[in-house]
């Protein structure tokens, strides 16, 4: 898990290929943003994945977010809140659903680069499980995003720094 404000993707990506050439391990990469396709944020050992494996991805986690607000009743769903989440939002489900079901062989090690931010990232919602080997990292900081995460350096510093919490959404601010 990467977040930094200069080079997290360079770093993803160099993690990626030590995974696969030195470890021989099946990775799954998540970064952003895109040239060319998007589906270059989504890359199975290096590659980006299949036109096919992206549609399918896309329109399961879809109905299925569709389906959860369909079924839902009022007391728990608030109506006024979109049904589908916001564009990276979106793209992370639809990462994390093919890394962990649409992968022939399975992916051994998953690599995500933070999109904005850290602590409230979308990239930010996997537990740090004791049973499962798990590394953070981030790069260089600079003011970035400081309608978000702040005006002070100590600040955007807290908030790349919560892709290290264990129990993600546990931490109080600065």
């Amino acid at each position: 898990h990467v977040a930094g404000t200069k080079g997290k993707g360079s770093t993803a990506i160099m993690c990626d290929a030590i995974g696969r050439k030195r470890y021989g391990w099946t990775t799954g990469l998540f970064t952003s943003p895109h040239l060319l396709d998007v589906r270059e944020r989504i890359r199975i050992n290096g590659r980006p994945v299949h036109r096919t494996v992206f549609a399918q991805a896309y329109w399961h986690v879809r109905r299925r977010l569709e389906a959860a607000t369909a079924n839902d009743d009022t007391t728990s769903y608030d109506a006024s809140l979109p049904i589908l989440p916001g564009y990276f939002r979106m793209l992370t489900l639809v990462a994390l659903y093919i890394f962990q079901h649409l992968t022939e062989p399975t992916v051994d090690v998953v690599i995500l680069e933070v999109g904005l931010g850290g602590r409230y990232d979308a990239t930010n919602i996997l537990d740090m499980h004791h049973n499962q080997a798990v590394a953070a990292g981030v790069t260089l900081l600079d003011y970035d995003h400081v309608r978000v995460l702040g005006h002070r350096l100590e600040q955007i510093a807290w908030e790349k720094g919560g892709i290290f919490q264990v129990k993600k959404g546990g931490a109080s601010s600065p």
